[in-house]
């Protein structure tokens, strides 16, 4: 392979990287919310007929499909810096989804 080719492929391939890097940082926020939407969901809905109802709204939501989501969220148990990193999205996400509800309690008194 002649020397441009290989630093055109070199250039190429790290252009690939960098935007499914950033791509994946993306996914790993969006799967966070997932996560804890549909926590917020199984827990306000469970052993309820509309349960099943309301999941699906959430992957609507946030684009995804029941199978993609489990599989990216097996994805992230294999790594624990990724592991870390999403439950640290998730717990962000959480906090403020408590405090948006804490100030509309506090606007309703």
């Amino acid at each position: 392979m002649k020397p441009a080719r290989k630093i055109s492929l070199v250039f190429i391939l790290l252009f690939i990287f960098n935007f499914c890097s950033d791509k994946y940082e993306v996914e790993k926020n969006r799967l966070a919310h997932t996560y804890v939407d549909l926590l917020v969901v199984e827990d306000l809905y469970k052993d309820t007929d509309s349960l099943l109802n309301k999941r699906a709204k959430v992957f609507e939501k946030y684009s995804l499909t029941e199978e993609l989501y489990d599989s990216a969220y097996k994805r992230m148990t294999f790594n624990i810096e990724e592991w870390d990193n999403f439950f640290e999205l998730a717990n962000t996400y959480l906090d403020s989804l408590k405090a948006i509800e804490k100030e509309s309690e506090q606007k309703k008194r």
